[in-house]
């Protein structure tokens, strides 16, 4: 999702595609770093690190439990949650499409068909790293 390009979008004969670190720096370059900030946060860091930290303890949740650090990565899970906005950004993005559909030609690219991919991902990862679960898998663990 990071690295392909979201959407072309061809106007005049004049094709435009970026990717959403592309678009992210071209905000920055444009004058709008708090916006370039934001939206590099909410759609590449925050969810990287999610999926990262998750995974980290959903395959060594027996050594955290024994070292007792299990709140800890759960607490910054749940943090990183609430900063994950992928599936507000991919609404945006339809939202986009469908207005600008009647103004050029679009076709949408690996990187979008990647963010859609995503968000079942994604929620399947919330229903089972939920942090009841990752306490009570440490207990388990622990015993």
């Amino acid at each position: 999702m990071n690295v392909f390009p979201l959407v072309a979008l061809t106007l005049g004969g004049v094709k435009r595609q970026t990717t959403l670190i592309g678009a992210s720096m071209s905000l920055a370059s444009s004058g709008k770093a708090p916006l370039a900030a934001l939206v590099a946060l909410t759609t590449v860091i925050a969810p990287g690190i999610e999926i990262l930290v998750a995974l980290y303890v959903l395959s060594s949740l027996d050594a955290l439990a024994r070292s007792g650090l299990v709140g800890r990565f759960v607490r910054w899970y749940r943090a990183l949650r609430r900063w994950s906005m992928v599936d507000v950004f991919m609404l945006g993005c339809l939202v986009s499409i469908v207005k600008l559909a009647h103004l050029a030609d679009i076709v949408v690219g690996p990187g979008l068909w990647a963010c859609a991919a995503l968000l079942p991902v994604l929620a399947i990862l919330n229903a089972y790293a939920r942090p009841q679960k990752f306490f009570g898998w440490s207990h388990e663990a622990q015993r």
